[in-house]
């Protein structure tokens, strides 16, 4: 997923494949712009709903990346959060 992703294509990958991340498990997002003069938002809102999904923390952030890691949860499990998170 880049910046120039559309909304709605990211959200479809999110609710595709952060379903299986397994607890303990850390995966990182590039290009996440809290200012959006900075840059595109889609990795920005998806990096908002898995942390307002309570089943994911931010580990680091540097720049525009951020790692998460799963907190909560069980693999299969559909995260609980609808559109945009912030």
């Amino acid at each position: 997923m880049t910046a120039a992703t559309p909304e709605a294509a990211a959200n479809q990958d999110f609710d595709g494949w952060a379903k299986w991340v397994i607890p303990a498990v850390r995966w990182s997002s590039t290009m996440c712009f809290p200012d959006p003069k900075d840059g595109g938002r889609p990795p920005y809102y998806i990096y908002c709903r898995a942390i307002d999904s309570g089943q994911f923390r931010q580990v680091s952030a540097i720049g525009s990346l951020r790692v998460l890691e799963r907190i909560g949860g069980q693999p299969g499990e559909q995260l609980s959060v609808s559109g945009r998170a912030r």
